[in-house]
């Protein structure tokens, strides 16, 4: 199964040592290109050690916190790996949060420097006071006045005098926020070859130095921050980093760029299905993808556009642990086989192996160190939760086939809903929707849906004499949640919910009920984007 899995040594599984090898062993080919840029390995190398002195010049320390909040482009790349060369700490922020979820990462991670687009710096102002961030460093035309000193990006890329420091494999890369599927998001502290465990694409078979690979996710989240960008630097391939996933955009992005490998999740799966039938399907450049989860639809579309799929299991705190290579059977919800350098397991409440076929927790560990999460940042007690009996716990229920062995997803046994790709905490949309002054509690659950995955269904218990309705409460929500966040369905309640004898609402009731009864946004012809609510718009919602 793993037969050619090789890994170097632990030495040698860092940032600075990977760039090293790729600017010595190639330095005229193209490492990352987007729409306005594109740099050789020599020129990656070059240019993050110029933007490492750079920011040490300003300041910023070995050791220091420095939030990222970028859009998908080159510059993503080349700040993120100048930090790594300074020996900082990279810190990537959903472009989306905002709010009580931004000054949750901003509270909790100890930063001291912004590095963000000039379109979010607005949403630091408030927080600028009640931490220790003391710059930002702005891409992108910028007001004169803010709240914290600003410095231009672009006095800072690549424009420095060439540093470099060498991180060991044990120092802490960066501190990578969970989606908060259980509460709220957890930073975790994320080791250097931790980072190159879970982006080494030596498990999958793919990448590889002949590819050109495209990154469809979001560089802020660990699908196009690892398994993307650094997988590829990793493999000598060439990244293409396209602004944002496109349905329309993605076949014509993949021919115009010679694309031959690239990462989705589910839901780019069933869009790109969606799409009218062509002859030329298979005509498509692209050989190879990674493809999380494994679906029913998964078969149909290898075969519509001849390609060949691999995927597996990953999660920010555990690594790639789990994997299904190139070559193995696709099997609907299938997660793998656990990679020779982590076991795993399927345990009960109270860690014994279950037997064989049926469903447990599944636990994992590395047989490395260095190789797992570090814990949670600024949370020792969740950290001591999660790393029990010597084993991380992943949240997630699973079962093991007795034909082959493989690890079958069956459920996650915390509230997370995934949407598109997302992860999204119910606990902080529940936070956002009981503070409303007209809610008295809420509860929220995900309900299947076709091109989504999930969708989010919020029940809502409101005061009896309340006037709230759905889009009422939709023009609340979109001020305070991402826009991914945002129910769809919302179905208002007057009494309270069934309880266990813990006081914990019974959401398998409510799952059960589904959206009988509920509002629906996209019935009523409304769609939720980054920059508000649209009326009367068809398309994805």
């Amino acid at each position: 199964m793993f037969d050619n899995f090789h890994l170097p040594p632990l030495e040698q599984r860092t940032i600075a040592a990977t760039l090293e090898r790729g600017a010595q062993a190639h330095p005229d080919k193209v490492a990352l290109i987007d729409t306005q840029s594109c740099l050789t390995y020599g020129e990656l190398l070059d240019m993050s050690m110029r933007t490492a002195g750079a920011l040490a010049q300003l300041g910023v320390a070995r050791g220091d916190r420095v939030l990222l909040m970028f859009d998908n482009h080159v510059d993503f790349a080349l700040a993120w790996f100048g930090l790594a060369l300074l020996g900082a700490v990279e810190i990537p922020v959903n472009t989306a949060y905002k709010g009580a979820l931004l000054a949750h990462v901003v509270d909790t991670s100890g930063a001291t420097t912004v590095i963000a687009e000039s379109h979010y710096l607005p949403r630091f102002d408030e927080l600028s006071s009640r931490a220790a961030l003391c710059r930002a460093i702005v891409r992108g035309e910028h007001p004169g006045r803010a709240s914290l000193p600003i410095i231009d990006w672009l006095d800072v890329r690549g424009s420095g005098v060439a540093a470099i420091y060498r991180n060991t494999f044990r120092d802490v890369a960066g501190i990578i926020y969970t989606s908060g599927t259980t509460g709220p998001s957890k930073g975790v502290v994320t080791y250097e070859a931790h980072a190159y465990n879970y982006s080494t694409p030596v498990a999958l078979g793919a990448p590889t130095h002949e590819d050109v690979s495209y990154v469809a996710l979001p560089q802020f989240h660990v699908g196009g921050h690892m398994c993307g960008i650094y997988a590829a630097v990793i493999a000598g391939a060439t990244a293409y980093v396209p602004a944002r996933f496109s349905t329309t955009d993605f076949w014509d992005d993949v021919a115009r760029v010679k694309a031959t490998f690239a990462t989705l999740v589910g839901a780019m799966v069933n869009f790109l299905l969606s799409e009218p039938a062509s002859a030329s399907d298979c005509a498509t450049s692209l050989r190879r993808v990674a493809l999380a989860p494994i679906s029913g639809r998964t078969k149909e579309f290898l075969e519509r556009f001849g390609i060949e799929g691999c995927s597996g299991y990953g999660s920010t705190e555990a690594a790639s642990p789990l994997c299904v290579p190139l070559g193995a059977a696709l099997v609907p919800f299938a997660i793998g086989w656990p990679r020779p350098d982590y076991e795993a397991r399927v345990v009960d409440e109270d860690d014994q192996p279950v037997a064989l076929g049926d469903v447990g927790e599944l636990v994992i560990r590395p047989r490395e160190p260095w190789t797992i999460m570090g814990g949670y940042a600024a949370d020792s007690d969740k950290t001591l939760t999660a790393w029990r009996n010597l084993w991380y716990h992943t949240g997630d229920g699973v079962r093991q086939r007795s034909e082959d062995g493989q690890f079958i997803l069956v459920d996650r046994l915390s509230d997370s809903i995934r949407r598109r790709g997302e992860n999204i905490s119910s606990y902080a949309v529940e936070a956002a929707i009981n503070a409303h002054a007209d809610v008295v509690d809420s509860a929220v659950v995900g309900v299947p849906d076709e091109d989504s995955g999930q969708e989010v269904l919020a029940i809502v218990v409101v005061h009896p004499n309340t006037t709230l309705d759905g889009l009422g409460l939709l023009e609340y929500l979109v001020d305070q949640l991402p826009h991914f966040m945002v129910p769809r369905y919302i179905r208002f309640v007057y009494e309270d919910f069934e309880r266990s004898p813990s006081g914990k609402i019974r959401k398998d009731l409510l799952r059960s009920i589904g959206t009988n009864g509920a509002w629906d946004r996209r019935s009523a012809d409304i769609r939720v984007t980054r920059d508000g609510l649209v009326r009367n718009a068809d398309g994805p919602q």
